[in-house]
């Protein structure tokens, strides 16, 4: 019997693990919507996984992990402290963030080619 989405998505992501198959769904129903199915074609589904991954796990993230805010640099008196900057996280630098982020790149950039923009994401809302 096939592997479905949910059980894909449990066993490339532990970190997902616990969750329900509802709660799975609807991450992977998200990504499909954010992905351009024509571009992805076969690799819509494991694409959707990573995706799906990549936002779960950022979405669960707390401002210390992901930089400290839009603030770069800021100092007062002889103390200095900085920030990195936040990238997007449907950015190829905010991608690269998590784990499935960079799986999603690597199957991106081998099911679709390069990335020239926007291209594999549908901004259309069309099914």
């Amino acid at each position: 019997m096939a592997e479905t989405t949910v059980e894909t998505m449990r066993r490339l992501i532990p970190a997902c693990a616990a969750e329900t198959d509802g709660v799975l769904e609807a991450w992977i129903a998200d990504a499909v919507e954010r992905m351009n199915r024509l571009a992805w074609g076969t690799a819509l589904a494991k694409g959707a996984v990573y995706l799906a991954g990549h936002l779960y796990l950022r979405s669960r993230a707390t401002l210390t992990q992901t930089g400290g805010g839009a603030v770069s640099s800021e100092s007062a008196g002889g103390m200095s402290r900085g920030y990195a900057a936040v990238p997007g996280w449907l950015s190829d630098a905010g991608l690269l963030t998590t784990g499935p982020g960079v799986e999603f790149v690597t199957l991106r950039n081998e099911a679709c080619g390069p990335f020239v923009g926007i291209d594999v994401l549908d901004t259309t809302g069309a099914p």
